[in-house]
């Protein structure tokens, strides 16, 4: 009995963290905060026959399970949601394994499950559907570069009717040499006060850079209007 115990155990330990690497949907949800994704979370799942199989301060697990241990092996689906909250955002990493037989087989993918991902996302931060992607970074060696943070942040002069720049120290943004409390009219063509609001515009940035989208910034140099591009890829 122990033999298949430890044989068990080396089977998690060789299969999880591959699996984890390639089952994995990472999103960050706007101005909430856990409790409100937690709830949101259960409230789009449960209709699709998952139940609530534990709730921590920052995570929720879901639970499905399929066959009837007669004619097909009952596997047991679980869905696990951990929660960070980060300033007025909460960064959601969805993962998934599956119990089949009293075994542990990690997932390939979650592709099933993305539209619910999405929908919950969306129902509290508006966000629209086609422009939430996978955050999680892509699988690499520990040598790989870190991730470019663009590190720029457009807030809105409500008396002047415009959107200045602030910029975070060791970004792209600074890098490139764009300074905080520059004046920045568009972003890839589109008029920044056309826009709905700072959300629509923080989720416009966040979804091309994590693309790997270049980001080309119309901005005022000294009263005369010139282009900055930043690039998350070189």
């Amino acid at each position: 009995m122990k033999k298949f115990i430890l044989l068990g155990v080396l089977l998690i330990l060789l299969y999880a963290p591959n699996a984890f690497a390639a089952n994995m949907f990472t999103t960050v949800v706007r101005e909430t905060t856990i409790p409100v994704v937690q709830e949101t979370i259960i409230n789009i799942f449960s209709p699709k026959g998952f139940a609530v199989a534990d709730i921590g301060s920052n995570k929720v697990a879901l639970n499905k399970s399929f066959g009837d241990g007669f004619f097909s092996a009952i596997r047991n689906r679980t869905i696990l949601f951990t929660l960070l909250q980060q300033n007025e955002d909460v960064k959601m990493m969805v993962s998934q394994n599956e119990l089949n037989s009293g075994w542990i087989h990690m997932q390939n993918n979650i592709e099933h499950l993305i539209p619910l991902i999405k929908e919950v996302r969306n129902t509290i931060d508006g966000t629209p559907l086609d422009q939430i992607v996978n955050e999680t970074p892509a699988p690499g060696d520990a040598s790989a570069p870190a991730p470019k943070k663009i590190g720029l942040v457009l807030v809105k002069v409500e008396e002047q009717e415009y959107y200045t720049a602030e910029v975070e120290k060791g970004g792209e943004a600074e890098k490139a040499g764009l300074t905080s409390g520059t004046i920045v009219y568009e972003i890839n063509g589109k008029v920044l006060n056309d826009m709905k609001d700072k959300r629509e515009i923080e989720n416009y940035i966040d979804t091309k850079w994590n693309a790997g989208s270049s980001l080309i910034l119309l901005y005022d140099k000294d009263g005369t209007k010139e282009i900055l591009t930043l690039k998350k890829v070189d």
